[in-house]
């Protein structure tokens, strides 16, 4: 199964259901359910978010809790979304949750494109794994432990 490296406070607003689009440089054409992996790392736009939370994206987050460096969930990437230009970003800030002027490249190019999360749901058990840049592959045997438990 193929899985993403998100960072906390970002992979904990998707758990929570509050954050459904994941900013990426990239498009991609994968369609399909894939393994939430939370980054061990904060880099400056994360940590510029952690001190910016809004109050119902901090609320969220209390009701989470997210293990560094493991599996932590799944959804399924349903659609990427385009954005083309500063203004169509900054009107869909209530999906992303990325504040243009504090969290996107000094110089940003367009386009800039947002990942689809849908049917978000939290791992039974979280499971230890090293994180990728991009996607990269679980095992059978980590994802049969992350969707139902120890067996």
């Amino acid at each position: 199964m193929r899985a993403i490296s998100i960072q906390y406070p970002w992979i904990g607003l998707i758990l929570s259901e509050i954050k459904t689009h994941e900013v990426r440089t990239r498009y991609t054409k994968i369609r399909e359910e894939i393994a939430l992996h939370a980054s061990k790392g904060m880099n400056d736009a994360a940590k510029r978010k952690m001190r910016s939370l809004d109050d119902s994206e901090r609320e969220g987050l209390e009701n989470i809790t997210v293990r560094k460096g493991k599996i932590v969930g799944f959804a399924t990437l349903a659609d990427v979304v385009t954005y083309r230009d500063e203004s169509e970003f900054k009107k869909d800030y209530g999906r992303h949750r990325v504040d243009f002027e504090k969290h996107v490249l000094k110089r940003p190019e367009f386009p800039v494109y947002a990942w689809v999360f849908e049917d978000v749901h939290k791992a039974k058990e979280t499971v230890p794994f090293k994180g990728n840049a991009g996607f990269f592959n679980i095992t059978e045997e980590d994802y049969e432990r992350a969707r139902f438990g120890t067996r």
